[in-house]
């Protein structure tokens, strides 16, 4: 299953951010849960990750794990729509 996961930092330190998500995809990967993308945005949240993992509440285990430190949200990827140019 394909997820999104719609992250905030508790606290705004943009330059530990890159480390804070590149601790958490590790940590995830060895629970085989699968990164396609990590994505920096401003605005509400402080980055959108893609990713895949077998059942949902895998996806929630690493936000627990750093929830001293953010937030997440999770939505299920349902389908990608196509268009034509």
């Amino acid at each position: 299953m394909a997820f999104i996961v719609l992250v905030k930092l508790r606290t705004p330190d943009a330059k530990n951010l890159t480390s804070t998500l590149d601790a958490l995809r590790k940590e995830e990967e060895q629970r085989g849960i699968k990164f396609l993308g990590i994505y920096l945005t401003q605005g509400q949240y402080d980055a959108v990750v893609v990713l895949e993992a077998p059942r949902i509440e895998d996806t929630f285990k690493g936000p627990l794990a750093m929830r001293e430190i953010l937030t997440a949200e999770v939505l299920v990827w349902i389908a990608t729509l196509k268009h034509n140019d």
